[in-house]
């Protein structure tokens, strides 16, 4: 209980932050729609002069959009616990931090949670400003109620992957700049995922690239759950991603604490400047 309280405590930290700097907070908000707006005016550029994308896509825009919005708050979300540690490392609050059992995972975990709420409303109002860009129906009530519960454990194998990216931050020195595996996904993932593009432009042999990640298949179920394109079903989504989360977030946490520890016996904590 005094884990869950204490991740809350920093949870409900951030977001008074936020409110004590109203610049930054409104800059964020402006920040994913104009991510996303540039990505518009891409897609319906391609969609208007490319023959064959009109040919392979129906709609370029709508498949584009999805892929984007899915692939932009699972790679925030990603970077979120390394970028947590670092800044804290830098102010000289980690070490307070990890004067507790559990401080330094409730803090990234804290402040994952707040991103992950504040983000997401962010990108579902974008979603609902360019639904009519999709041109797609309405999702029924017992399809989305499934698809909530598949985008949860997507969010949850992504947290595993995010700490796995936080324990560089004391196994590898990585102290400022980007670590290596929140790098290595989002670039695999942007390339050989389906974001911007279908896989069958590439050869059948490298088509599996992608589908080792998660991403893949939250953006092809939702494309397939509203239209845009032919994908897996409902159930054998759910299947897949409860691997993925049952894998990734206990891996992601015992990596973590293992690099809490590392830290703990080297001195990682503070930073002495």
């Amino acid at each position: 209980m005094n884990r869950i309280k204490s991740v809350f405590s920093f949870m409900k930290l951030r977001f008074r932050a936020s409110l004590l700097y109203p610049t930054g907070f409104v800059t964020d908000i402006i920040r994913e729609y104009v991510n996303v707006g540039i990505w518009l005016f891409v897609a319906l550029f391609v969609q208007k002069t490319s023959s064959s994308v009109k040919g392979a896509i129906g709609n370029y825009v709508g498949y584009m959009l999805i892929g984007v919005i899915i692939f932009q708050n699972a790679d925030k979300l990603m970077k979120e616990p390394f970028n947590t540690l670092s800044k804290a490392f830098w102010e000289k609050r980690l070490e307070v931090y990890d004067t507790s059992d559990f401080g330094v995972f409730a803090l990234v975990s804290g402040n994952f949670l707040y991103t992950f709420l504040f983000n997401g409303l962010i990108q579902i109002s974008i979603l609902l400003l360019v639904w009519p860009l999709l041109k797609a129906p309405a999702i029924e009530f017992s399809k989305l109620i499934s698809f909530i519960i598949i985008y949860l454990l997507f969010i949850t194998a992504i947290f595993g992957i995010s700490l796995i990216g936080a324990s560089t931050f004391f196994f590898l020195e990585v102290k400022q700049g980007r670590e290596p595996v929140s790098w290595s996904v989002s670039t695999l993932v942007r390339l050989f995922s389906g974001v911007y593009y279908p896989l069958t432009l590439f050869p059948v042999y490298m088509r599996w690239i992608g589908k080792i990640f998660p991403h893949y298949y939250m953006i092809s179920t939702v494309r397939s759950a509203i239209g845009l394109a032919s994908g897996i079903s409902l159930r054998n989504a759910g299947i897949i991603m409860f691997f993925f989360a049952a894998i990734l977030l206990p891996l992601g946490i015992a990596l973590f604490r293992k690099a809490v520890i590392f830290a703990e016996k080297r001195s990682g904590m503070s930073a002495l400047v």
